[in-house]
């Protein structure tokens, strides 16, 4: 009998937490200096949805939908999927969280136009066109610090409209890893008229990154391309390599 009673209060306990108003729900646990906001939240912790969601002043993401995925909790994990709009590209993913503050991301990917990320961090006007696909097979992240990364950036037909004209520079992708904890990308072009190889190095901690590469004109490149990038890089070496090495503060 008591079994069954405790059951029956196990139940009932979790029955009112998961069917509470998810705005409710994130009252209690968002906290009050949070640079993130969301706006127009509605619906349960099974299922809900947030109509724009905000960083600071700037939007980041639309039309979200979270939807939960119970079996998690074997894991000790609180977790579903996420579908998004983000620069106006569709994003879908599955997010968990443990009891400790670890957020583990997984099967995360997402299709953009790359002017529209571009505008998003309110660089629109510098040009740059293309596709952009991000896959995000695992990533664990804690306080302030990466876990495990495991990810690809993918880029179809970039190009630099400058003047009347579009200057195609190609295919590129970027393998993400994690490195002395580190997020670290090896980048590389998969074909085109610009070849590029070097590294990206991202420290979460410190909100630093350094870019370390380089980039050369193959023979199908339009000549003035290298002048416009001479401008901006420099001179090439002997074997026609362009230095490309920057570095900054997220």
């Amino acid at each position: 009998m008591m079994r069954l009673v405790a059951t029956f209060l196990v139940a009932l306990v979790i029955g009112l937490v998961i069917f509470l108003p998810v705005r409710t729900v994130y009252g209690w646990v968002a906290p009050a200096d949070s640079p993130v906001t969301l706006h127009g939240l509605d619906g349960t912790v099974v299922s809900a949805r947030v109509n724009s969601i905000a960083y600071q002043t700037l939007t980041i993401a639309e039309d979200a939908q979270w939807t939960w995925r119970p079996w998690k909790l074997l894991l000790l994990q609180f977790g579903g999927i996420v579908q998004a709009d983000v620069a106006r590209g569709p994003v879908l993913g599955e997010v968990s969280v443990t009891p400790w503050g670890t957020v583990h991301v997984s099967a995360l990917q997402g299709r953009f136009n790359i002017a529209d990320l571009l505008g998003l961090a309110e660089l629109g006007g510098i040009g740059i066109g293309g596709g952009a696909n991000l896959d995000v097979r695992s990533l664990k992240l804690s306080s302030k610090q990466f876990g495990a990364v495991d990810g690809t950036v993918t880029i179809k037909d970039l190009a630099w409209a400058f003047g009347p004209k579009n200057y195609e520079l190609g295919d590129f992708e970027a393998q993400f890893v994690l490195e002395e904890q580190a997020l670290v990308g090896t980048l590389a072009d998969t074909g085109g008229p610009v070849a590029l190889e070097g590294t990206v190095r991202v420290d979460p901690v410190s909100r630093s990154y350094t870019l370390d590469g380089r980039l050369k004109l193959r023979s199908s490149a339009d000549p003035v391309l290298g002048n416009l990038i001479s401008g901006s890089l420099g001179r090439p070496d002997a074997q026609g390599w362009y230095p490309l090495r920057q570095q900054g503060q997220l």
